[in-house]
């Protein structure tokens, strides 16, 4: 009998759930799944201002910088999210990190604004703007953070749900008249916190 132990507390445990469930008069249960989601970011301002770096800037300048649209697969990170991913309720994003190397630039990067939009979008004006990666310091490796922006994430639920998406880094590198035009380049790791709440009863 005492073998039996185990699975009959186990039951009791179950139906104990399920009863309470039902004097709610909930129909779902939700479990939240967390992991980390990395990305990486390359920023070479020695690309977008060619001949010019290093030298003086004859007049006030912009240089809109290269940067690709990331594809996000959230399945690929968490085994867990990957087997309940038809019961996924809603995805949170916070923690957000960001960690330079082989940092070369001769100065600051601009902040990178970072939207998130539906796989296969290409602009920023088909997504919304989720967070601002601050500027990374010349020849710098040290961590910065950025803030998530929870209306935004709110709105983009659709697609976040989706588990694949994009991330779009929009950034301007302004440059004043006669100030040196900067050069060099920089890789930014991106880490974000995943939390995907699912409905175990679903």
């Amino acid at each position: 009998m005492r073998a039996f132990a185990p699975v009959v507390r186990s039951l009791t445990v179950l139906v104990a759930l399920l009863a309470a469930t039902s004097l709610t008069g909930c129909d779902s249960l939700d479990i939240p799944i967390g992991f980390d989601q990395s990305f990486d970011v390359h920023v070479s301002l020695g690309d977008v201002t060619g001949a010019a770096a290093g030298q003086p800037a004859p007049a006030d300048a912009s240089y809109p910088l290269a940067l690709s649209p990331i594809r996000i697969d959230l399945v690929s990170s968490s085994p867990q999210l990957e087997s309940n991913r038809d019961k996924v309720q809603s995805i949170t994003l916070g923690g957000l990190t960001v960690t330079p190397s082989n940092n070369s630039l001769t100065a600051a990067t601009p902040p990178i604004d970072l939207y998130v939009a539906p796989a296969g979008a290409t602009s920023p004006s088909q997504g919304l703007r989720i967070a601002t990666l601050p500027s990374v310091p010349a020849g710098s490796t040290a961590v910065v953070s950025a803030s998530i922006d929870a209306a935004a994430q709110q709105s983009a639920q659709p697609w976040l749900t989706s588990l694949d998406f994009v991330f779009i880094p929009v950034a301007t590198l302004s440059v004043q008249q006669g100030q040196t035009v900067p050069g060099g380049a920089a890789d930014l790791h991106v880490t974000v916190g995943v939390e995907a709440t699912i409905d175990a009863l679903k």
